[in-house]
């Protein structure tokens, strides 16, 4: 190998400006110096020195995980290899892991961009005033609360599936609280209104909020489930509210239902029904039972095979 890249390097490094941190972090209030920084100052100077640098992704992790607030979170690492080649043909290489995350579909190009910046710091040893850069989005990330999208278990953790973020929440387990309208798990809030109340705050949060609720911060507006529950006048805000009761079988009502002639929409809220009373509102429960009882797992049910999902939920013989 020749010594053309590294004398084209060095004369980069004699050339590139210090990149000042003129970007912010909002959630943790920190500066920081962002990729598009480091593309405007290289640039120019790996262009007048003849130096280019080429991309190869070596592996790549991702795995889903859940914030505090339960919200689904994509996050992905990736080990790239970065190739610096003069005119001359002569070249060098180096290795940098990137990881982010993002609750869209942008977690694997924000892993790349960081990677890229991260090399190109430390391969010309670009000046800061420290070394303290997290990035610009940072997520609260939930103790335990990982998968493996790639099919591998997450370490030390079984692995589970990330609802959609628009999905409903499953019901809870026994004796947890239940929204009142949706019937999913909900946010335990009782220990901070009582010290709301004993701060005397004139309007405290609820005992319980909803988790397929959130607020967007950018419309103003919430969005999901408003579900809540307030503590009944004179009831100890550490109390939690019961289970609700399983669904008898038939509708939801609890209404005998003649499958044969009813509704197609009552024979769907029925099934519903059904599912939650044997416990079958998650996924993977609900293609096991399917299974079991020899229906189909894909595509959309005729109503003939609605009717006789019904019947089988609610263990009426054929």
């Amino acid at each position: 190998m020749s010594s053309g890249i590294y004398a084209a390097m060095a004369a980069i490094m004699r050339d590139v400006e210090p990149i000042c941190k003129a970007r912010r972090n909002a959630q943790q209030g920190f500066s920081f110096r962002g990729v598009d920084d480091v593309y405007n100052a290289l640039h120019p100077i790996m262009a007048q020195h003849g130096v280019v640098c080429l991309p190869e992704c070596l592996s790549r992790d991702a795995a889903w995980r859940e914030t505090a607030k339960g919200t689904a979170l994509c996050h992905v690492t990736l080990r790239m290899r970065y190739t610096l080649t003069a005119s001359d043909g002569s070249s060098v290489s180096g290795v940098m892991d990137g990881e982010a995350m993002d609750s869209g579909d942008k977690a694997t190009s924000k892993a790349a961009s960081i990677a890229l910046k991260y090399f190109l710091f430390q391969a010309f040893l670009i000046p800061t005033e420290a070394d303290n850069d997290p990035d610009a989005t940072t997520h609260a990330v939930a103790v335990g609360a990982s998968v493996d999208i790639l099919g591998a278990p997450a370490p030390a953790e079984p692995p589970r599936a990330a609802p959609p973020k628009s999905a409903r929440p499953t019901a809870p387990a026994s004796g947890t609280p239940v929204c009142p309208k949706c019937g999913g798990a909900m946010y335990d809030n009782s220990a901070r209104r009582a010290e709301e109340q004993a701060a005397g705050k004139p309007k405290p949060c609820p005992a319980y909020k909803c988790r397929a609720g959130k607020w967007n911060k950018d419309t103003k507006q919430h969005e999901g489930c408003d579900g809540v529950i307030w503590p009944a006048h004179g009831e100890d805000d550490t109390r939690k509210p019961q289970a609700a009761p399983q669904p008898p079988p038939g509708g939801s009502d609890g209404a005998p239902i003649n499958y044969d002639t009813a509704p197609v929409a009552a024979v769907k809220s029925a099934i519903v029904a059904g599912r939650k009373r044997k416990g079958l509102t998650g996924a993977a429960e609900w293609h096991t039972w399917l299974t079991e009882n020899s229906f189909p797992t894909a595509g959309t049910f005729s109503e003939s095979e609605l009717r006789a999902v019904a019947r089988a939920i609610d263990d009426i013989p054929f």
